[in-house]
């Protein structure tokens, strides 16, 4: 089942505009964003995979690309780093 899930997932991921693809590249051919999607399932209720969806569409649209600096050829430096992350999410819970 896990399989399954996962592909499936990947799939649905994929050929969602979730993301801007093009927007991970940091150097053309050599540097891109890596991103991981994880999700833990505590209980399954027959929507596994529907929630999966769900949470990786949601996931991936509230992330935010730091903004980076390139030196040369071989230095890449992050100028912009995301803070007061449990400040928003705590709004974001209470809103």
């Amino acid at each position: 089942e896990e399989v399954t899930i996962t592909r499936m997932l990947d799939k649905v991921l994929k050929r969602s505009d979730a993301i801007d693809k093009e927007s991970l590249c940091i150097l053309a051919g050599q540097r891109v964003w890596h991103l991981r999607l994880t999700l833990h399932f505590l209980a399954d209720a027959g929507n596994m995979l529907d929630c999966a969806c769900l949470a990786g569409i949601v996931a991936l649209r509230h992330f935010r690309r730091p903004e980076v600096e390139v030196i040369g050829e071989d230095e890449v430096i992050v100028v912009s780093v995301l803070t007061n992350l449990e400040d928003r999410v705590l709004t974001a819970l209470i809103a």
